[in-house]
């Protein structure tokens, strides 16, 4: 496992830091500090040589403070091999192009608590960086004044939000190499698309039956395959710390609600990895959820091979199959009664 851990010195970067070190890590792992200086601005009048000696300084300064926590960690992380590393630039595409060069396995760092989509807009470096790296980044979010447990204890809810994709399983094998503390309880939830279609038609009430009893079937597909994954997961950290739970409607409200109810500090999630803002604006789940939640995110992505899973869902949701292709499945509507009375049947009993 070769880690790159993006730091700055601020107290975002010293949580991140902490959330390494929990994981407790094995002896091979190589981990990779790495910061970004930015160019000073000397003010008028100033020539390009002071500005050069004053880098000079600064990046002396800061490789003294690295080697120290190189060193430090590798005492905490007995058989792990520290290093850093110090680029010149603008703070994304230096870790981006570091992670890339590096052939790292993972990329973590910091970002402060706040949510919106001003943080994508005004160019936020963490969002930056998930939206663009292509293999796993971890973001962790801390504030110096919040009530978040201390990451040196390790993460104590972790929310897995799966469907029925391989970007899930891939998630699920990489939360499975980690070493978790053994007081992390874990979480896993899948949400199934609701019924929304209105029937006012005997024929409409037919096919809403059977609409109804897909439905139902999506239901259980849902669950007999988180309970599958939950298996898989409580084979590799032990019965009495995994739960799951189903749930319906939007995929980005609900994982966000549960988090927040279930006071989750980590979401893991599989993306399908594409980059851009336009995938986030059309409302991609993953990054939707990484932007706009208040706790620690993982996106679990460029792990799956190219072309595996190409055509399966990307949504983070089971979904009800569209209404053509339901018309398709369903058997022909049946001869229209002689009367002219035709009932009202509301759809009871779907959501």
């Amino acid at each position: 496992m070769k880690i790159l851990a993006a730091i700055d010195g601020s107290f975002q970067s010293e949580a991140a830091i902490d959330a390494l070190v929990s994981f407790k890590w094995t002896g091979g792992t190589e981990i990779i500090l790495f910061t970004v200086l930015k160019a000073p601005d000397m003010g008028f009048g100033k020539k390009a040589g002071d500005q050069s000696q004053v880098m000079k300084e600064m990046a002396a300064a800061t490789a003294d403070t690295l080697k120290g926590m190189a060193t430090d960690l590798e005492k905490t992380l007995p058989g792990s091999r520290v290093t850093f590393q110090i680029a010149q630039g603008e703070a994304k595409g230096e870790i981006l192009e570091a992670a890339k060069a590096n052939a790292v396995d993972m990329i973590i760092m910091g970002s402060r608590g706040h949510k919106g989509m001003e943080l994508i807009l005004l160019g936020s470096v963490s969002q930056g960086v998930l939206m663009q790296a292509q293999c796993p980044v971890v973001i962790v979010k801390s504030e110096p004044d919040s009530d978040a447990p201390n990451l040196q204890e390790g993460f104590k809810n972790v929310l897995l939000t799966v469907d029925n994709s391989p970007y899930s399983r891939a998630a699920l094998a990489w939360v499975k190499t980690l070493n978790w503390s053994a007081s992390t309880r874990f979480k896993l939830v899948t949400v199934v698309q609701p019924l929304t279609d209105s029937f006012s038609s005997e024929e409409s009430a037919v096919r809403a039956t059977s609409i109804t009893r897909q439905h139902d079937s999506l239901h259980a597909m849902a669950r007999t395959e988180l309970e599958s994954m939950a298996q898989d997961l409580i084979d590799a950290v032990g019965p009495g710390r995994v739960t799951t739970q189903v749930g319906e409607g939007d995929a980005r409200e609900l994982i966000l609600h549960v988090a927040a109810n279930w006071s989750a500090d980590l979401i893991v999630m599989g993306s399908h990895g594409r980059t851009g803002l336009t995938k986030l604006l059309l409302g991609s789940v993953s990054h939707a959820v990484a932007v706009h939640g208040y706790c620690s995110v993982a996106i679990v992505k460029g792990v799956v091979p190219k072309g595996q899973g190409a055509k399966q869902q990307q949504t983070g949701m089971f979904r009800v199959p569209e209404s053509k292709e339901i018309n398709d499945r369903l058997p022909p509507p049946p001869e229209p009664r002689p009367s002219n009375d035709m009932p009202h049947i509301q759809p009871g009993g779907m959501m």
